[in-house]
């Protein structure tokens, strides 16, 4: 017979004889899962925040857009009467003319309109009073502001800062800033 090697017997692992977590490495644990939530909290709040200002802007943003959208449709469409109640008449704060709003179904219809250039300390405010009704602020600017009106027919400073109640329009309609100034030409001229 052949000589035989010794059996070797494994040791059996006990769960006394694992080792595991001690009490430092399980604080240690708990702390930097800790921090990862409190740095994963700070970056989603920061994310709503940056999404609910991105929002805001673009509310903001269309909100002029269509003020100047409105404002250009309302003295593009400004027309006149024989009628001396729809007559075109103006001055440096506030013009009155009648126009062609959209009503509710999408169609235009003849409207009022009250422009008036309102300021308050260094802020100048142009809003549309239409058919006595709806107030619509068009926009905002950090200038003071004044109306002038452009009469075509007249050679020499054909700018007006006055346009007396009369059944012509003026030519052209500009907002005058101290750092800008903003024409809107009248009767379809665009």
């Amino acid at each position: 017979m052949l000589p035989t090697a010794p059996v070797q017997r494994r040791r059996d692992v006990s769960c006394r004889d694992r080792r595991g977590f001690t009490l430092v490495e399980l604080v240690a644990a708990l702390c930097l899962s800790g921090l990862v939530l409190l740095g994963a909290q700070a970056l989603l709040s920061q994310l709503g925040e940056s999404g609910e200002r991105f929002a805001h802007e673009a509310a903001d943003a269309d909100a002029r857009a269509n003020g100047v959208r409105v404002l250009r449709s309302l003295v593009r469409h400004a027309e006149t009467d024989l009628d001396s109640a729809d007559r075109f008449t103006g001055d440096a704060v506030s013009a009155r003319f009648t126009s062609s709003c959209l009503n509710a179904a999408g169609l235009l219809e003849p409207c009022h309109v009250r422009l008036v250039v309102g300021a308050v300390g260094d802020t100048a405010t142009l809003t549309a009073v239409v058919s006595a009704s709806d107030t619509l602020r068009l926009w905002t600017r950090r200038n003071m502001a004044a109306l002038r009106y452009y009469d075509a027919g007249r050679r020499e400073d054909p700018w007006l800062a006055e346009w007396p109640a009369s059944i012509a329009v003026p030519a052209a309609i500009a907002i005058v800033l101290s750092t800008d100034t903003v024409v809107l030409r009248t009767g379809g001229r665009e």
